[in-house]
């Protein structure tokens, strides 16, 4: 059971978002190579950015671009090769928090790493 109920401060500050996801490739019967399908999952959770202090603090590698993602679920599937599509921008799930964690807070947490649009 959790220390503290996050349900409704969690539902207050969600909003939707898209995750997009590839399948793994496969070699077809003829041998040759089929890349992975991308499927897209409308989500909802809170994100939100970080606080000054983490953007600053020595050997931070966070930007005032990058996001928090708190949800009361996990994330379904591999996370490899995954983004989230949030407000128009692409962010890579770079890390994923708190997953012990979460037996005890009932959150999921995700740091969000703003993708450049050079690197589409």
């Amino acid at each position: 059971m959790p220390y503290f109920n996050f349900n409704n401060l969690i539902r207050k500050y969600s909003r939707n978002f898209t995750l997009v996801q590839t399948s793994e490739g496969h070699y077809d019967d003829m041998g040759d190579w089929a890349p992975g399908e991308k499927s897209e999952s409308v989500l909802s959770g809170a994100i939100i950015g970080f606080a000054e202090t983490k953007l600053y603090s020595e050997n931070s590698t966070l930007t005032a671009d990058d996001k928090r993602l708190f949800m009361l679920s996990e994330l379904p599937g591999s996370l490899t090769d995954s983004y989230v599509l949030f407000d128009g921008v692409k962010y890579k799930i770079e890390e994923e928090r708190g997953k012990e964690n979460a037996v005890f807070t009932g959150v999921f947490s995700y740091t969000l790493k703003r993708v450049s649009a050079f690197n589409d």
